[in-house]
């Protein structure tokens, strides 16, 4: 089992702040989660981590994805997971930084777990 750290909340409460912080000092590396701040172009309104609070600690997920582009939560989730392997491989520590309405838990696992997501259009299972 890998243990990873969810910091989650509002937007605008100095969770990236908070994270940064977390990740000096565990020797961690930020997994984003938040919905918006995935989407490259979206810069207001999003409260995504600049560039130089992206060069204090790594983040994964964040300002990657054309607004054109499909994504779907399977997808999210697929990529998630191997953040999650990239970090712990490295001996790195993750943390999983969501929004408003976390990512994690309960969501997360259904829309991870092997089979879960079967039949369901645009969704893609995860990897066992």
């Amino acid at each position: 089992m890998k243990n990873i750290i969810t910091i989650c909340g509002p937007t605008g409460i100095g969770k990236t702040g908070f994270a940064i912080y977390l990740a000096k000092q565990f020797n961690g590396e930020i997994i984003g989660a938040d919905s918006m701040q995935i989407y490259k172009y979206m810069d207001i309104g999003t409260a995504k981590p600049d560039t130089s609070e992206r060069a204090e600690a790594c983040h994964h997920l964040v300002d990657f994805l054309d607004p054109a582009k499909e994504f779907d939560a399977g997808q999210y989730a697929k990529m998630a997971d191997e953040a999650i392997d990239i970090i712990t491989h490295k001996k790195d520590f993750p943390l999983w930084l969501a929004a408003r309405v976390c990512i994690s838990g309960p969501f997360y696992t259904a829309c991870s777990a092997p089979g879960r997501c079967a039949g369901h259009p645009g969704r893609t299972e995860r990897n066992p």
